[in-house]
């Protein structure tokens, strides 16, 4: 019914002579007749296709009042389908509504469209609230030009469409999002939202949003001149589209194919792909799409190609089938492709004819936005025709209100071009020289935007070889973790079989599953051995550090001291009344002073190698008094210092608490030393990945700075060894496997898996416990809780 009103008052608007006041007083006649709400939603749907823009509100509002009411009312759901679409219909007319009545009281405006999404919230419907907010980002961002604002409204939309789990929905706002990305020449962003539409739809099992997500990544490889990849990724679209008998998704992937090819000037293989469509289009029953869209494109193909006559041919069946569908603006389009393609045979006469026409069309649709576009196309015709004042007057027009309603520098710096070829033409070099500037300055912005575009296109491509290589590491952590479950579990099952034999033989074979268990158990001496050795690393490039210190004094002191000599012997090789006694006596005591310093740094060497090899040993199980924050401090700076050996951009900060009232307490220092050296350097790893993370991403700030801390502290009859760090903090969902054997975040081949496992049961050998604390994205804090009497 509210179609056949919205054509019925369209035509008598365009075809008749009643105006459009008469028209809005016929329907507004209806509606005070009308007694159904459905029937009057209908009503205000038209009254908003029938008035100005500046005035949609007046009806869109009283409209939504009653679908609020109509949402609440009915249970049925084809009823709330079709409610749902009219509805929408009344909400994208509120963005139009601010847009042209040109307000900058953008308060005025998020006042409105806040007090509107509540009562759409207070209906329980979450589809329609997530749909208000599309239109809110719509608003943000190509009103307003707030894109934070935007980001913020398609985020609320798209977390809500994924909470109810509408996969229509949830692609809708992440393809809103990829376009704007991808104007905006965020080219990695892009990608991201891409890579968002495809995993996301394949969690869900929406085959349509995988097609979709394919076809945009096409996109993004085409934009590049990645052709190959391109074809690849729609040839992937086209196949899921053909599996699941999407035919939208069909002929969207094989219009984008023939598109590319159009663009590339081959027009063999697009027209191969356009006439597919015509075949697809003859044998549906009910066809999604208007066929008059392929025939447009076949026509601006034959035009690429200088077949103007084929060309015209295709655009008349265009015209028709639009023209039978009552698509005004569509046949608006098809009327300015035959225009542009006389004017391109200088059949400027012609050319004006039809762009005359598609302005009407304009006009008689209220569309604005497309409006100057076609108004540019009309001024270079008058131009060919030599109409200079005419063509400067339109193209005037053109250039205004394509700068109001557009930002697209290409375009604004034709129609530039234009009007300084107009002055010229004209004589009015001032204005000429005006336009040229400003033709200059905008073709200085398109070399700086192929700049960036070549930027992006090298940080999209470092992107994607990002994602590959971390999809081969995961593949090679789930390779590994496989084999070694498999390695277990094989020898689970051969001790087993072992165990099985020596019951059912009455010992016979007691011998070999003694030897059985002796390897294993040598297995896992080698395995902890593997991990002592990684933590005495993890040491080396500190000590090396700290060695240095001493070294250097040693050998600096010598050298001065070697000097010193020197001229003590010089001063003696003087006769006995040209010496200088006092001087000699002072030289000889700065040797004794150098050779004191170079005997304490020799011990502070040494002292350091002793540590290394206590270390290194293996433990002899016996504790002993040791001072814990001395051992503390000591681990932290070499694990500190081997860690910037390695990596000299790394920093951080370093944090001691310690209670100088706990003493010396009996641990075997050895184990105890490898369980602090363990946490601190995973706390060092966590800090310095969350850097890495931050900076990839483009979020680093001033605000974050790598931050570790020891602490000591004495409870009663306990003494407590706090390790913290403000990394990423652990997942909650692995936190119960960390003490796990072979349980490792870590990339292949920078953990063992058993650092944790170890400094847990050397924690526990020491009648104590280990245990972790932990914020997600936030902080780490590992506790080591010993007996005071340990």
């Amino acid at each position: 019914m509210q179609r056949l009103f919205i054509l019925f008052f369209f035509l008598l608007l365009q075809h008749s002579s009643f105006s459009q006041s008469r028209v809005i007083d016929s329907l507004t006649a209806l509606l005070n007749t009308a007694k159904e709400d459905t029937k009057k939603l209908d009503i205000y749907n038209a009254l908003i296709d029938a008035c100005d823009a500046k005035d949609n509100l007046l009806y869109a509002d009283p409209g939504l009042d009653i679908a609020n009411k109509l949402f609440v009312k009915t249970n049925n759901e084809k009823e709330r389908e079709a409610l749902f679409f009219k509805e929408q219909q009344l909400l994208s007319s509120i963005p139009l509504y601010f847009k042209y009545n040109d307000t900058t009281d953008w308060k005025k405006v998020f006042n409105y469209t806040g007090k509107r999404l509540k009562a759409i919230e207070q209906t329980g419907n979450q589809k329609r609230t997530a749909e208000f907010l599309l239109q809110i980002a719509y608003i943000s961002l190509d009103l307003k030009k707030d894109s934070a604002l935007f980001f913020i409204n398609i985020q609320k939309s798209a977390d809500m469409a994924t909470k109810i789990k509408d996969s229509a929905l949830i692609v809708s706002s992440y393809k809103y999002l990829f376009s704007f990305s991808r104007s905006a020449g965020n080219y990695a962003k892009a990608f991201e939202v891409v890579q968002s539409i495809i995993s996301i739809s394949k969690q869900l099992g929406y085959s349509k949003g995988v097609t979709s997500g394919l076809l945009f990544l096409g996109d993004l490889y085409r934009d590049f001149g990645e052709y190959n990849q391109a074809k690849e990724n729609y040839q992937a679209a086209l196949d899921i589209a053909q599996q699941s008998k999407d035919t939208n998704g069909i002929f969207n992937v094989l219009a984008a194919l023939g598109g590319f090819y159009y663009k590339q000037h081959n027009t063999a293989k697009a027209l191969e792909y356009y006439n597919n469509l015509i075949e697809i289009y003859k044998k549906q029953k009910d066809p999604e799409h208007n066929i008059g869209s392929v025939y447009k494109w076949i026509g601006k193909t034959y035009t690429d190609a200088g077949d103007y006559v084929t060309a015209l041919q295709n655009f008349q069946q265009s015209r028709l089938a639009f023209d039978s569908a009552g698509d005004i603006s569509e046949t608006a389009d098809v009327l300015n492709e035959i225009g542009s393609m006389y004017n391109k045979q200088k059949n400027f006469a012609q050319a004006l004819a039809y762009h005359e026409r598609t302005v009407k069309i304009a006009d008689s649709l209220k569309w604005y936005t497309g409006k100057p576009m076609w108004l540019y196309l009309l001024a270079l015709d008058h131009y060919g025709l030599k109409n200079y004042d005419k063509a400067k007057e339109i193209n005037a027009v053109a250039l205004i209100n394509f700068k109001k309603f557009w930002y697209d520098a290409k375009i604004t710096s034709d129609m530039e071009l234009l009007a300084f070829q107009i002055d010229s033409a004209r004589g009015d070099w001032y204005s000429a020289f005006g336009h040229y500037k400003e033709f200059s300055s905008l073709n200085e912005t398109l070399k700086g935007d192929e700049i960036k575009k070549q930027a992006q296109k090298e940080k999209f491509e470092a992107e994607i070889d990002k994602q590959k290589l971390e999809q081969e590491k995961k593949d090679a952590v789930a390779t590994r973790t496989r084999n070694l479950q498999y390695a277990v579990i094989g020898a689970f099952l051969l001790l087993g079989i072992f165990l099985f034999w020596g019951y059912q033989s009455k010992n016979k074979d007691k011998r070999r599953i003694e030897k059985a268990y002796a390897e294993l158990k040598a297995t896992q001496a080698q395995l902890i051995q593997s991990e002592k050795m990684a933590s005495l690393g993890e040491l080396t490039a500190g000590i090396a550090h700290e060695i240095q210190n001493p070294l250097n004094f040693v050998n600096n002191f010598s050298e001065v001291s070697n000097e010193l000599i020197d001229e003590l012997q010089e001063e003696r090789s003087k006769p006995q009344a040209a010496r200088d006694e006092a001087l000699e006596t002072d030289i000889l005591n700065d040797i004794k002073q150098n050779l004191e310093k170079i005997n304490h740094h020799g011990k502070r060497a040494d002292a350091i190698v002793k540590g290394m090899l206590q270390h290194s040993r293996s433990s002899s199980g016996q504790k002993e008094p040791t001072g814990i924050n001395a051992l503390c401090d000591e681990y932290l700076r070499l694990a500190y210092h081997g860690l910037r050996a390695k990596d000299k951009s790394f920093n951080a900060t370093l944090k001691t608490d310690f209670d100088q009232n706990i003493g010396n307490i009996n641990i075997i220092p050895q184990d105890m030393g490898r369980v602090i050296l363990n946490l601190i350097t995973n706390s060092f790893y966590a800090v310095a990945e969350k850097g890495k993370l931050l900076a990839n991403s483009q979020q680093l700030s001033a605000n974050y700075e790598p931050a570790v801390s020891v602490s000591t502290k004495k409870l009663h009859d306990k003494i407590e060894i706090k390790v913290s760090d403000n990394g990423n903090g652990i997942p909650q969902n692995i936190i119960d496997k960390i003490f796990q054997p072979f349980f490792t975040t870590k990339p292949t081949g920078q953990g063992t898996g058993l650092g944790l496992s170890l400094a847990y049961d050397i924690v526990k050998a020491h009648g104590g416990e280990l245990k972790v604390e932990t914020k997600d994205k936030e902080s780490t804090t590992f506790i080591i809780q010993l007996p005071f009497n340990v």
